[in-house]
């Protein structure tokens, strides 16, 4: 990333919004942010959160032991707005029966945003993406995670490799 380039420039726009649609095809909607602070992972702390990289982390298992259903119920409202359980279940297997289980990941970018209002709806957001090496293939993980009630919940996450097209 350009050290050189604005912070206003930076954060242009981020994808956010992950909707899971007929047969696990995901569409990515991207839109831009307005208000707020915001900053590069690196600029603010020198590496995720360790409560935020814990969900991560617990996500990471869950789906790699099938345990889809627990993903939907512990994500934010953000993530059941956009897909149903169904839907969710369906677009995480897909994932996990094509390109495998997660071997490693290498943080690639991350970027925080704290809303302006101090409000739990307006947020305290968190997009981490990954170059992420799978049991079957290489990808791009982005996880979009939101604080509410002072915790870290999985608003949106979506992936990124030649492993998932067919």
């Amino acid at each position: 990333m350009d050290r050189d380039m604005t912070l206003a420039a930076r954060c242009v726009a981020m994808c956010l919004v992950v909707r899971v649609v007929m047969r696990g095809v995901i569409i990515v909607c991207c839109f831009a942010l307005s208000g707020g602070a915001a900053c590069t992972i690196d600029e603010r702390r020198g590496g995720v959160p360790a409560e935020a990289q814990a969900v991560i982390d617990r996500v990471t298992e869950e789906v790699a032991a099938g345990r889809f259903e627990s993903v939907y119920e512990e994500a934010a409202e953000e993530w059941r707005r956009a897909a149903t359980p169904e839907q969710s279940r369906d677009a995480l297997r897909q994932v996990r029966d094509r390109l495998g289980k997660v071997v490693s990941r290498t943080l690639h970018a991350g970027r925080e945003r704290e809303g302006t209002s101090g409000d739990d709806s307006t947020g305290h957001t968190l997009t981490i993406s990954y170059q992420t090496t799978f049991e079957r293939g290489i990808g791009t993980e982005t996880f979009a995670l939101v604080k509410r009630g002072g915790r870290w919940l999985l608003a949106r996450y979506f992936v990124s490799s030649d492993g998932l097209k067919q």
